[in-house]
């Protein structure tokens, strides 16, 4: 399950994961999401190490992301889109973000 909560007057972004699979699985690096606009135009990637992250059955990730530090605070006036990647099993997930 992904979720994303706007913090900050839609300053950061607070993203958690929680692995409801069943199972471990297996993320491509340890920060997987992209931001995308409404049109599904990439905003922003977040650059890491191609690092494989295991993640058990029932664990939890969070994150929290400083738009304005990373320049898309001013390009997200009607929302954005995060892409959630995991690589085993092989999956997408999108969260639409609102303003």
């Amino acid at each position: 399950m992904l979720s994303a909560e706007l913090m900050d007057d839609g300053r950061k972004l607070a993203i958690r994961f929680l692995n409801d699979y069943g199972r471990e699985i297996i993320l491509p690096s340890p920060s997987p999401f992209i931001f995308l606009d409404l049109d599904g135009k990439p905003l922003y990637s977040v650059i890491s190490a191609q690092i494989l992250t295991r993640v058990k059955a029932g664990d939890r990730r969070d994150w929290v992301i400083d738009l304005f530090e990373i320049g898309v605070y001013k390009h997200i006036s009607k929302g954005f889109v995060i892409k959630f990647s995991i690589l085993e099993p092989r999956d997408e997930i999108y969260l639409i973000i609102r303003r």
